[in-house]
């Protein structure tokens, strides 16, 4: 039961929220003229949950580069909402040229607009989907001062499948002021922005 209640306290800590920065991790892939959908396994990403961007601004944090000139000619790429990007990019004949927008499908895919004339290579972030424990060795992905968010919730689980109302109470604490701290470490910074008016 311990272990059992350990793994799934640590899928349910890793989806309490959509951002966790351990979760995040970088990917550069190929795009090969003239293909403009892409899903992860074009880009062979393990364990993905959902494509990481900005849907605002001239930066969404995905750029790209012409892969026969290299990161010299490297350029961010922007969001557009798929409603505004399939009537823009998809209807008709389309003439192929340097992608500058993307969207993202109702499948999920990565959509690249215009369709690309040359092979290019595309780099960003994704989220990964949560890592389950399968063997006594395996090891949490957030970082080891953190471990301990895992260690009470699973007792707080164990607790509620027990009907330990005593400890019960004691536990929840120790779990809350955990995942506190993780939450003060991992989560991205807020950032001072001008004034509206």
């Amino acid at each position: 039961q311990v272990v059992n209640w350990t793994n799934v306290a640590w899928q349910r800590i890793q989806t309490i929220r959509p951002d966790w920065g351990w979760m995040r991790t970088e990917f550069t892939g190929s795009i090969l003229t003239p293909a403009q959908r892409f899903d992860n396994t074009d880009f062979s990403l393990t364990r993905f949950s959902r494509w990481i961007y900005a849907p605002w601004g001239d930066d969404s944090g995905l750029s790209l580069y012409r892969t026969s000139l290299g990161v010299s000619d490297e350029q961010p790429l922007r969001y557009l909402s798929w409603e505004d990007f399939r009537r823009t990019y998809t209807r008709g004949t389309q003439t192929l040229a340097r992608p500058g927008r993307f969207s993202v499908d109702s499948a999920g895919q990565l959509v690249l607009g215009p369709a690309p004339d040359y092979d290019y290579t595309i780099r960003g972030e994704y989220q990964k989907s949560p890592q389950v424990f399968s063997a006594g060795s395996d090891v949490p992905e957030c970082p080891v001062e953190n471990h301990w968010v895992i260690v009470w919730y699973a007792l707080v689980l164990l607790a509620e499948n027990d009907e330990a109302v005593q400890q019960d109470p004691l536990w929840r604490v120790s779990y809350k002021a955990e995942l506190s701290k993780l939450e003060r470490a991992q989560m991205p910074r807020l950032i001072d922005a001008d004034p509206i008016a």
